[in-house]
This record gives structure tokens, sequence and C-alpha cells, in this order.
């Protein structure tokens, strides 16, 4: 199995094995899928299957590809809103209006892992459970894709099928099974909240972050993508870019969960309102100020309409990530 210290290594690596040794495979035809854009358009694609690679630092999750501009304003903004358990479209479209083309009615996805994890399927407790009362266990798989989207094929059925958590060495490692992966536009969003939830595991449990291991079923991208990954590695050939590591998650993270849901709630609600200024952050961790920052800097950037030419000097200070990444 492929190991890495960085996804930056990993993302272009990948790219560059799809196209010299990825197999073009016919559009799927379902109208409810994102494979045809919904019934639109044939999508042939090239796909590797069984493909598999291990992130020694969980935390080296953050991809820099100018020309694929990766929004980590609202990958941070999904993990929180996974993190809170959430499923309601309006919460998460504020900081990407695309995702209201997965949901059926509108108001809720059917098949949010926040909801499956820490909502109403409140798994994330029977998996802290079990490995503190029996920290080899083999036992903790958390699903996500569920018998029941099998039959109903929701339009956001799961890309992830579940994760498996384990303790080795002392250490807490998450093993994540995909189903299908979209590797040029979906793949940093998956690794970026997966390894951010495995950090969050490690906290619950109080252990130390371990190894993320992948196995994805099917890898791919579609060949009108073909041409914008032609030019990420043109880009990787021209200048050495480097990803980077965040900093480690503060301890005392699980005891702030409500307090974290809340106050990215503040802080959308004032953009929506116009503040000029963002609501009061530095009763939280700095790491969690600054997540927060990037929020409201994401927000207001969302507001503004300023995506494609931002003029970052404005935009509020958010140390975490850099403005030009959000």
């Amino acid at each position: 199995m492929r190991m890495y210290e960085s996804l930056q290594k990993v993302y272009v690596e990948l790219i560059k094995l799809l196209q010299s040794e990825g197999e073009i495979v016919a559009s799927v035809v379902d109208a409810r899928s994102v494979g045809s854009e919904f019934g639109k358009k044939k999508r042939d694609f090239k796909e590797i299957q069984g493909y598999c690679f291990t992130l020694s630092n969980p935390r080296h999750r953050v991809i820099n590809a100018p020309v694929r501009r990766i929004s980590y304003g609202f990958a941070l903004a999904n993990f929180i809103w996974t993190l809170c358990g959430r499923r309601e479209v309006e919460s998460i479209s504020f900081y990407n209006s695309r995702g209201r083309m997965f949901t059926t009615d509108g108001k809720y996805y059917e098949s949010a892992f926040g909801d499956r994890i820490f909502g109403r399927l409140p798994q994330w407790r029977q998996a802290v459970d079990i490995l503190k009362s029996d920290p080899t266990s083999r036992r903790v798989f958390v699903p996500l894709f569920l018998p029941s989207d099998l039959k109903n094929l929701p339009l956001d059925t799961p890309c992830a099928v579940g994760f498996h958590l384990m303790i080795r060495d002392d250490k807490l490692d998450m093993v994540l099974y995909m189903r299908s992966q979209s590797a040029i536009m979906v793949f940093p969003y998956d690794i970026f909240l997966f390894t951010m939830l495995q950090e969050v595991f490690s906290l619950l449990l109080g252990v130390p972050l371990g190894k993320f291991v992948y196995f994805g079923g099917s890898v791919h991208y579609y060949l009108d993508e073909a041409g914008l990954g032609e030019r990420i590695l043109q880009e990787a050939n021209k200048r050495e870019l480097k990803g980077f590591e965040m900093p480690p998650m503060p301890k005392e993270t699980p005891l702030l969960l409500a307090d974290i849901c809340a106050t990215e709630k503040s802080i959308r609600q004032s953009v929506e309102m116009g503040g000029i200024s963002p609501p009061a952050t530095d009763h939280l961790p700095s790491y969690w100020d600054q997540v927060m920052m990037c929020l409201w800097a994401k927000g207001n950037l969302m507001k503004r309409g300023r995506i494609r030419s931002m003029d970052t000097s404005t935009l509020p200070e958010c140390n975490l990530i850099p403005s030009e990444m959000l």
C-alpha cells in the first residue's frame, strides 16, 4: 500500500495514475445521479478500481492547487455541519449553493453524514464506548451507506460506505471505505472531512492521532474534467507546490461541541443580516476562534459574490487557512 506524509502528493500522483492506468467507462444513465449531470448529458469517465493509500500524518490534509481552487472555507463549514449532526439544506448551502442539487425537497438531505454519526443516529456514542471498554476492538465500523440508500437511491446517495476506527500502537487509526470517489473535484473535500472527524474521535477517546487509511472502490474523473487534471499536473511539474499541516485541535474540543455549533450559527446569521464585524469568538480556544474567522470570511465572500476575483485585503484575519484558499 502506498504510504504518504502529505495529501498534496497523493492528489498529484492519483491524477497521474488515472491518466496512465485508468480505464474509460461509459456514462451512468440514472437521472438522479451527478454522474449523468442529473440526466442532462452523458459523462464517460476514467476509473481505477480498488485504489488505496495510507496517510501517515492526517493533519497534512490541505492541498495547494491554484488551477483547481479548493475552498477550505467550505471544507471547514462542511466539517462543522457534519460535526453538529445537521441535515438541513440552508445551513450548508449558505457556503456552497451548488449543494441544493442534491436534495429532493429543498429542506433536508436524506443521507447527511452528520445526521448518521452525530444526529438522529448517534453512532459516535457507541463507537467511543466500545473503544473505551475494549481498546483493541475490531468492531467499531460506522456505516454511512445504509440499506435504505440502496433501495431509494436518494440524490445524495453516500459516496462513503463507512469508516472503521481502531486503536493501534496507542493511537487512533481510521480506515475509510469509499464506494465512489470523484478524484479531481471531491477527493480533497472528502479527505479533509474524514481526517478532521478522525481527529475529533481521537480527542473523544483521549488517544493521539494515528494514521489514515483509504480504500476506494471506483476512483475516477470524468472525461470532461481531463483538461483540468492535465493543468494540475502541468502546474505541479513547473513548480513544487506544497500543501500544509494544520495545527492540532485543542484537547478541550469535545467539551466545546455545543458552543462550536452555536457560534457557527451566529456567524452565519450575522453575515446574512449584513453585520460589519463578526460576533465575539474569543471565548473559544485560538484554533476554533480562527475556524470561525475563516467561516466569517467565507460567508462574506459568498455574500459579496467575489468568489472568482477576491479582494482578500478586505477580509477579516484568518490565520488557520490562507485567505486565497477560502
